[in-house]
């Protein structure tokens, strides 16, 4: 699978993609990235809404244990980063990175997102149409 920065990638073998157990991403990601990449979340919450936002992440599944367990350091953000998120990685000893600001923009948006994977053939989550036309 194609990195957005690819040329900042010097070993990908270190880049790790978070997933929600038993969710359509995970069986995404099954047929798209390396197994030794994927690490799967267990919600830990009752609600039976699954975490999509990152905040979520943090407090409704395991994932800051799991990133204890990996030794994971860096985690990166698809958005800005926020105080709250700021507070919980210096308890944790995380580094968050967030991307400039031209990729959060285009991560943030939907319509030039799809239109991006379409372009450059990447593939996409079942939910996203793979035959659409942008022009």
């Amino acid at each position: 699978m194609d990195l957005l920065l690819r040329e900042e990638v010097k070993n990908e073998d270190n880049l790790y993609f978070f997933v929600l157990e038993g969710s359509m991403l995970e069986a995404y990601l099954r047929k798209n990235v390396k197994e030794k990449n994927i690490i799967t979340l267990r919600q830990t919450s009752n609600t039976e809404v699954p975490a999509t936002t990152f905040d979520e992440m943090i407090h409704l599944t395991d994932f800051t244990s799991v990133l204890k367990k990996n030794r994971i350091s860096h985690f990166v953000l698809p958005h800005s980063v926020a105080p709250a998120y700021e507070e919980w990685a210096r308890e944790n000893s995380v580094r968050l990175i967030e991307p400039p600001f031209e990729i959060a923009n285009l991560l943030e948006d939907k319509v030039k997102f799809n239109q991006f994977l379409f372009e450059n053939n990447i593939p996409s989550p079942l939910s996203i149409p793979r035959r659409m036309s942008y022009r």
